[in-house]
């Protein structure tokens, strides 16, 4: 798992995709995740291609534009053809059958869910919570446990014989610096006011520039 984004909600809107597609593209410090875990996150590096689906997200103006800026070609996927990307897809039963249970109160996949309680009073942990536990599970135990579909060793191990000559490690984009950076959706608006002067309204909370004239 190189990298990944913590989005709560249906859907995956672009800023949730390029934060993955960036958090998978930079070295992880030490101090960038789970202070628990025991082992380290070693993977990074821009990749040749991507296999996603057609989702609104992986498809909008601006993830094709980071994908464009980092150098990488995207392929999507056509809709109920998951063996065109197994590894995908077995990794997302895993973590329904392996990390998902772990989680407390979780109801299954595709359950309905107790109608009488709210979401929030079903809730048990916090999104900073889910985020540490999940950490801990990718980098203890998912990368750690052997994997059939690289010769049964495990993703870490995999990984480190790959790089073993450290004149071959992992390549990060010719512009890097600026892929780093935090990159979040655009918006368009329409500026209110008889002279343009109460600015924007975006998810209602008006935003203004008092110095602009």
């Amino acid at each position: 798992i190189l990298g990944y984004c913590l989005h709560i909600g249906k859907g995956e809107p672009s800023s949730c995709v390029i934060h993955a597609y960036r958090h998978a593209i930079c070295p992880k410090p030490k101090d960038s995740y789970n202070q628990n875990c025991v082992n380290e996150w070693p993977m990074y590096g821009v990749f040749e291609a991507i296999a996603c689906d057609g989702g609104a997200g992986y498809s909008s103006l601006q993830t094709i534009s980071f994908l464009n800026t980092a150098g990488i070609n995207a392929t999507v996927v056509e809709s109920y053809s998951g063996w065109k990307k197994p590894f995908i897809e077995r990794f997302n039963n895993t973590v329904r059958t392996n990390f998902a249970q772990i989680i407390p109160s979780y109801c299954g996949h595709n359950k309905i869910a107790p109608q009488d309680k709210t979401i929030e009073q079903q809730a048990s942990m916090t999104p900073e919570q889910f985020r540490a536990l999940l950490e801990l599970w990718i980098v203890d135990e998912y990368h750690q446990a052997p994997h059939s579909g690289i010769g049964n060793i495990s993703p870490h191990q995999m990984w480190l014989r790959s790089f073993s000559d450290p004149t071959r490690g992992p390549l990060l984009p010719a512009n890097y610096d600026l892929i780093r950076l935090p990159q979040g959706e655009q918006r368009f608006a329409t500026i209110s006011g008889t002279d343009c002067h109460q600015g924007v309204v975006i998810n209602n909370v008006r935003y203004n520039d008092r110095d602009r004239k």
